[in-house]
């Protein structure tokens, strides 16, 4: 009968209805459980970023945090496997507290040099003086004297080559 017939059309329909469904239901859930894990790497992220580039201090716990979330994640976990220990430890230098503290040293250092080893405390009152008023060379001079060495230590630092400047700074006596 045609009735009859029509109920089965419905039944098949709606188990054909209800497989869909349920494929839908699936992949829901696997696009929720993706939707999730990008947003705690997301939120980890953040919080390393913001430690990193922001607060400019340790950074140990983000960093764990961090490669914890991205164990799915393969170049961002090698990438954050490649991150030194002590470096997190620490947390990183701005550019310019390097450059400040070259220049302390460097004024620190042409003191030292202007100063006699037996020299008495009229020596390190002209060592300052004279260092005060003294211009000394810039740039990528020659020459092996203290001032010299620190001027290519300025010089490489200024262009951001920071392992130059620290080996110009680590050859002074």
């Amino acid at each position: 009968s045609i009735r009859g017939q029509n109920q089965s059309d419905i039944k098949g329909n709606y188990k054909q209805l209800r497989a869909n469904v349920d494929s839908l239901q699936e992949e829901y859930r696997y696009y929720v459980r993706q939707s999730i894990k990008l947003h705690k790497l997301y939120l980890s992220a953040i919080d390393f970023l913001t430690t990193v580039e922001k607060t400019k201090s340790p950074f140990t716990k983000q960093l764990e945090d961090l490669k914890n979330v991205a164990q799915e994640f393969e170049v961002l976990k090698l990438a954050l496997e490649r991150i030194p220990a002590e470096l997190a430890n620490e947390g990183i230098v701005e550019f310019q507290t390097l450059k400040d503290e070259l220049a302390i040293c460097s004024k620190q250092a042409r003191r030292t040099a202007l100063t006699p080893s037996d020299g008495g405390i009229s020596s390190h009152v002209y060592a300052t003086l004279v260092e005060a008023v003294k211009q000394g060379p810039e740039g990528l001079v020659e020459g092996n004297d203290p001032w010299s060495i620190l001027a290519r230590a300025e010089y490489f630092l200024n262009l951001g080559q920071i392992a130059n400047s620290l080996e110009e700074v680590e050859s002074l006596d």
